[in-house]
């Protein structure tokens, strides 16, 4: 099956349900992910993103 076609798939799924536990264990994923990810990256690039974030919720222009 296509990628594309199966994220539509459980879009729809995800749309059609009314059960909370579905979603939360979905978000239970994604955050999952974005914790291993967060993990990979030196200290210092870590400090790095954690100041471009607080520049940018400043209003400050942000430079990539």
């Amino acid at each position: 099956m296509d990628l594309q076609l199966e994220k539509l798939e459980l879009i729809k799924l995800l749309v059609e349900t009314d059960d909370k536990a579905v979603i939360e264990a979905v978000k239970k994923i994604f955050n999952s992910q974005k914790k291993e990810v967060w993990m990979q990256l030196s200290a210092e690039e870590q400090e790095t993103i954690e100041l471009r974030i607080h520049e940018a919720n400043r209003g400050d222009q942000v430079e990539l």
